[in-house]
């Protein structure tokens, strides 16, 4: 492990056991249940490095901490200077650029592409400008319906074929629906799952049972777009929530 790998384990280190983080005023902020778990991170860690991604891109930013466990991941996988983009229209007005003053403290502020706006608004302005595609991508930003279902939308058509695209916070009924939708209408099979932390766990939240303790949900892009009749449409969900994933 080089210098920057150690600086950036420290950082994390105090990310999950201390629970706080400096904002760009100097003032600590309780991460709470929104930074990403540490074993839910050291998840996402492995995944790039196993998959040797050199460029990662993510859709929600706050804390920074799992930017910085995908950073690390490439890092772990060899690449000197490796990409992560993410996008937090949030990132200086609620968050206090935190995310980017964890990245700053761990010495990989060069990697950070920040895009201060819209997911929904970013992603397809990307696409339209044919960026170079990426090994993995991470849905966590806004979590209503509409929100995850054009994150997933675009962030497929970002990343290369045989990269992974994966979805945060499926125990979210709307996170829950839009998977859902590409499940049944495009057949993309499951590559992996990731269980719930314990907090997420104890807390009051409406969670159908095939999903019951299931945080992450991951896909490896198709090489292919699935064909289709131009009025395909297979109903997905129910009342209680998509059925699809086990």
């Amino acid at each position: 492990m080089n210098a920057t790998q150690n600086r950036i384990s420290e950082v994390l280190e105090s990310i999950h056991e201390r629970g706080s983080v400096p904002d760009e005023a100097g003032n600590l902020r309780e991460v709470g249940v929104t930074a990403m778990r540490r074993q839910q991170g050291e998840e996402l860690q492995r995944l790039a490095r196993e998959l040797g991604a050199a460029r990662t891109i993510e859709t929600g930013f706050a804390f920074g901490a799992s930017g910085l466990h995908l950073v690390q991941g490439m890092l772990d996988a060899g690449h000197d200077a490796p990409t992560h983009v993410a996008m937090d229209p949030f990132q200086s007005s609620y968050w206090g650029n935190a995310g980017v003053v964890a990245f700053r403290q761990a010495g990989v502020e060069s990697t950070l592409h920040m895009h201060e706006e819209s997911s929904a608004f970013c992603l397809p302005r990307l696409v339209q400008d044919k960026v170079e595609p990426f090994d993995l991508a991470l849905v966590d930003g806004a979590h209503l319906f509409e929100n995850a279902f054009l994150d997933i939308y675009y962030l497929s058509r970002l990343v290369r074929p045989g990269g992974l695209l994966v979805v945060d916070d499926v125990w979210m009924p709307g996170v829950r629906w839009a998977l859902d939708y590409f499940v049944k209408n495009l057949g993309w099979p499951i590559h992996s799952q990731f269980p719930t932390h314990p907090i997420l766990r104890k807390r009051r939240f409406r969670t159908p049972p095939p999903l019951t303790g299931v945080n992450h949900v991951v896909f490896q892009v198709p090489a292919t777009e699935t064909k289709r009749k131009w009025d395909h449409f297979v109903a997905f969900g129910d009342s209680d929530g998509p059925l699809s994933f086990h």
